[in-house]
């Protein structure tokens, strides 16, 4: 019985969050009156001037940052490009791209980033002719021997997940496009690739944020973004612990942006019925438009210009569908144009004779429903 209480008492709502509360003010009591640090905090080298340096160290945070955006953005834009490639290529009956393929993924997701990274800036470019190398370290060689570094090893780990993506695409899906007459590319292009990336949201999002924190091992071959920045504040003022908790700060609001933004796109992605689309549904449409989506219609129902599956690629789909339908269900054809044209199944039928009258309604003619 006492346990059957206490299980009552702690299912409660306001019950969790009054201990959350008393678990929050236990610990800012104790970190904030109890435990000494035996560190004198300043907070002000992140916003004031400094003297000795005229530097304003909270603005070479902000300058790291926007590396740091610039080079998760293109790493990430390629890792894509290069992830989708791949993952195709390991479905490939062709052998010598399917083992390429094999080799370029298996390697690349087996050994430390670190370690790769240390490879493009030391070892890649001895490999190259003189004029090469020389043009290279002359154009922000750094920035980009490690956005290309990001970029294979994150490609590596998307390859796997697209892969994945592909698979679950139902295989008579792709021999119906082929029945329908589209190539192997325009089916891939219309049907095949956007139902894959659509389920593939959330794992190639977890990608999308790994790729963003890797970024930060950038300052090992110079380059200045968030991470170096916040070492370099610490190495000019010794206020490492500032230092790095803005920069753990900023690095967890990018984060947090960056999942807020792919489960919004990932809940606009679904087929959620009106009554039941939350706020992350309406805060997607910036993003991306809802398959199915759009102003609710009046008066006489239309078909949607556009398949919800696949926005702006639907008339290869509708065209298939209209060709199985025309061959093997003439009356399902019929019905669908009857509720095309906002017709009801009653106002098909001719209407009775009547007694001394003609057939209101003749065969093979259609009455608007009131």
């Amino acid at each position: 019985m006492p346990y059957r209480t206490l299980r009552r008492w702690i299912d409660k709502p306001w019950v969790q969050l009054l201990l959350l509360a008393v678990l929050a003010a236990a610990a800012i009591y104790y970190w904030g009156w109890v435990f000494h640090f035996g560190y004198k905090f300043d907070w002000s080298v992140l916003y004031t001037l400094n003297p000795t340096y005229h530097q304003n160290f909270g603005l070479e945070l902000l300058a790291g940052l926007r590396l740091t955006v610039k080079i998760t953005l293109v790493s990430s834009a390629i890792a894509l490009a290069l992830g989708t490639l791949a993952g195709l290529a390991r479905l490939s009956h062709f052998r010598p791209v399917y083992w390429l393929a094999t080799t370029y993924v298996e390697f690349f997701r087996n050994t430390p980033l670190l370690v790769q990274l240390f490879f493009w800036y030391f070892a890649f470019p001895m490999a190259l002719p003189d004029d090469v190398r020389t043009w290279v370290f002359n154009h922000n060689f750094e920035f980009w021997s490690a956005t290309l570094g990001l970029s294979v090893y994150t490609g590596a780990f998307m390859a796997e997940v697209i892969r994945a993506g592909l698979q679950s695409i139902p295989k008579g899906l792709l021999e119906a496009a082929y029945s329908s007459g589209l190539g192997y590319f325009q089916a891939l292009r219309t049907i095949i690739l956007p139902l894959a990336f659509r389920a593939i949201i959330p794992p190639l999002g977890s990608e999308f944020l790994n790729n963003m924190k890797n970024s930060s091992l950038a300052m090992v071959v110079g380059v200045a973004e968030l991470c170096w920045q916040s070492q370099q504040v610490e190495s000019l003022t010794f206020k490492g612990f500032e230092a790095t908790t803005a920069a753990t700060l900023l690095y967890l609001a990018m984060s947090l942006i960056i999942s807020a933004v792919l489960n919004m796109v990932n809940l606009r992605l679904q087929v959620v019925r009106p009554e039941h689309r939350g706020l992350g549904y309406r805060l997607g449409g910036p993003f991306l438009r809802a398959p199915g989506g759009g102003r609710p219609q009046r008066g006489r129902p239309r078909l949607p210009r556009r398949n919800p599956l696949l926005p702006g690629r639907g008339r290869h789909l509708a065209a298939l569908l209209r060709t199985v339908g025309r061959q093997a269900h003439p009356p399902l054809l019929a019905a669908a144009r009857r509720r095309q044209a906002g017709l009801t199944p009653d106002a098909a039928r001719p209407a009775p004779d009547r007694p001394g009258t003609l057939c209101e309604n003749p065969p093979g003619r259609l009455r608007a429903s009131a």
